[in-house]
């Protein structure tokens, strides 16, 4: 039976098709919902539209695939006042039951998947929020979100590197005391590092799966972003046009957690909480939709 998990992200809406737990395909769409939130915090206008559509379209995409469908969402989400309508309205508009994930919940998906039940941690940097957490081979011993993201700290300092910086020193107190121990780098920001550090023309997660980032190069990087104008930026070999606007945010707060911590380099993993999640969930046959 194939399986189909689909990820509403803060950045992007993501479908990832399975059999026999393996993966087959993972499809990308970015919609930039954290961008959809309004004065109010409610989600809306084009984003959200955008997201919608792109929604729909995997979901028609995994029926004719007849997979089960779990579909699960994350920062913009669980944070925005009409969260729980916009569930409802897809429930009712396309037939399927989104799972909100809380920041610990989306952490654990990231654990999971990334590690596949070994001992080790995440970071994880998505649209609207960064996760941390460790795992020690049986249990979940530290998991800790923070509404942090590429996309959402772009919205509120633009290009202003000091006062970001200012804002995440602060605020990354809130991690506390972290696990000295190896991490695994998943989500977009990850995949973009990899992809630059290595200068591939075209993105092969063979080759970024398992890259070494270390934090002399994220420091380089981090510099190197910031000296150039979002057109600049599109031209850089490795990076996705599409991220050329959000890229520094995203380093920039991988840069300062590996400062403030003392994290000497991470490893990048194209496995995260699309795989986690159906581990966590799918192999439980909970929230499921199924189309046979």
């Amino acid at each position: 039976m194939k399986k189909a998990v689909i990820d509403i992200g803060s950045n992007s809406v993501r479908l990832m098709l399975s059999e026999n737990n393996k993966t087959l395909y993972k499809i990308v769409e970015t919609t930039r919902l954290a961008n959809a939130l309004d004065k109010d915090n409610n989600l809306c206008g084009e984003c959200l539209n955008k997201t919608l559509s792109s929604l729909s379209f995997f979901i028609e995409r995994a029926k004719k695939e007849k997979a089960e469908i779990y579909v699960f969402a994350t920062a913009a989400f669980r944070t925005a006042k009409n969260g729980q309508q916009l569930k409802e309205q897809i429930k009712e508009q396309m037939g399927v039951d989104v799972d909100i994930l809380s920041g610990e919940e989306e952490s654990k998906m990231g654990l999971m998947g990334a590690l596949n039940g070994k001992k080790g941690g995440i970071i994880d940097i998505g649209g609207a929020s960064t996760e941390i957490g460790y795992y020690d081979g049986k249990t979940i011993k530290y998991s800790k979100s923070l509404p942090i993201g590429a996309v959402k700290m772009t919205r509120l300092f633009g290009e202003d590197r000091t006062k970001l910086e200012e804002y995440l020193l602060d605020k990354i107190k809130e991690y506390g005391t972290i696990p000295k121990i190896k991490y695994r780098f998943i989500g977009g920001t990850a995949s973009s590092i990899a992809s630059m550090l290595l200068k591939l023309e075209i993105f092969d997660s063979n080759k970024t799966n398992g890259f070494t980032v270390k934090y002399k190069d994220v420091k380089r990087l981090c510099d190197n972003l910031y000296s150039k104008t979002t057109e600049e930026r599109r031209n850089i070999v490795g990076l996705e046009k599409n991220r050329a606007d959000i890229i520094h945010s995203g380093v920039n707060i991988l840069y300062t957690i590996m400062k403030n911590f003392g994290i000497k380099k991470v490893n990048v993993s194209e496995s995260d909480n699309l795989e986690g999640y159906l581990i966590c969930k799918g192999e439980k046959n909970e929230k499921k939709n199924e189309y046979n």
